[in-house]
């Protein structure tokens, strides 16, 4: 006997030994043998539980039907069990997506879910269009993981500022930071120094250093944990003005061989906000997200020089490279 043959005689024999009303109208010569194994065979890809439902009904056509006419009968009811259980399916999965953040002890926050098909689709296609790859000549050119998430901080961004247009808001979601003021100016760290985001957990300076260069400033001074003193006026480091003016004079990200527009970048404070505590045009440039953040995470060091508009970059490692800003073409 051929597999498939041994296969299906198998299936009708199962069918057979669990279905009591089956067996009986094999046994008083009601429907045949292959009007079994058409049952049995239909009865595949998850539709037992439906076929159990429906045996009576099937049996009933089965007996008034020849064989030929029992498949299409089969064939028709297999397309609606199909569709029913696809539409269950589908229920399953939405009522069964979950989103989940988790914080690990160095600070990183992990991204964890489960979407349903449509939602998985919109949220590719949108991570798709942003999805550039770095050019060739790229110091440091990112792997596709990496660019997909940085491409869910823009989305982000886009669904906060309002709209994706050039002259797109600044505005963004409150992110709390809690820093000692000494900490901020650069002194050593003690066993009672607090860097922290609420609802995170400890920071490194540098990233609340990355965070105070375009963002409102709210100051809170306390007497320990639990007094306030003093609460200040929110500060917008760069105003509206300046960024115009940053996006006339640099276009988009200072950074070497970055083509992003100034839509997607970061007022930058060349001196840290928290040395000089004011904002001034000639100490500002624009960066990505990305620039912007190998400039406080990952040691790069920008020099603007004031008369020429040149920005020097210079890598950890101490490798030079220039982007001359001046008569610089669109991205």
């Amino acid at each position: 006997m051929l597999r498939n043959d041994a296969s299906r005689s198998v299936k009708t024999a199962q069918l057979i030994r669990d279905r009591h009303n089956t067996a009986e109208a094999l046994a008083s010569e009601a429907v045949t043998i292959t009007q079994v194994a058409t049952l049995a065979q239909a009865q595949g890809q998850g539709r037992g539980e439906l076929l159990a439902q429906h045996e009576d009904v099937l049996l009933d056509a089965a007996r008034g039907l020849d064989e030929q006419d029992f498949k299409q009968v089969v064939k028709q009811w297999m397309a609606t069990a199909d569709d029913h259980l696809g539409r269950a399916s589908a229920r399953h999965i939405h009522e069964n997506r979950y989103f989940n953040l988790h914080t690990t002890f160095a600070g990183a926050v992990v991204v964890d879910g489960c979407l349903d098909p449509a939602a998985g689709a919109q949220l590719q296609a949108a991570l798709e269009r942003r999805v550039t790859p770095d050019p060739k000549d790229d110091p440091a050119p990112r792997s596709a993981t990496q660019l997909r998430a940085d491409a869910l901080i823009e989305l982000i961004d886009d669904a906060e500022s309002g709209d994706n247009t050039s002259s797109r808001s600044r505005a963004r979601a409150n992110v709390n930071v809690i820093v000692d003021l000494p900490t901020l100016q650069g002194e050593p760290w003690t066993p009672k120094t607090r860097v922290e985001l609420v609802g995170i957990g400890p920071v490194a300076r540098e990233t609340v250093q990355r965070l105070l260069c375009d963002s409102y400033l709210t100051r809170i001074i306390t007497n320990g944990p639990s007094q306030v003193l003093d609460v200040g006026r929110s500060a917008r480091n760069a105003t509206e003005p300046q960024r115009t003016a940053l996006m006339v004079r640099d276009g988009g990200c200072v950074f070497p061989t970055c083509t992003r527009d100034h839509r997607w970048t970061d007022a930058h404070h060349l001196t840290p906000y928290s040395e000089v505590a004011k904002t001034d045009l000639p100490d500002l440039v624009l960066l990505c997200k990305r620039h912007h953040t190998a400039v406080h995470d990952g040691g790069w060091f920008l020099n603007r020089d004031p008369e020429t508009g040149e920005v020097t970059v210079i890598s950890p490692d101490y490798a030079h490279s220039r982007s001359h800003l001046l008569g610089r073409a669109p991205p």
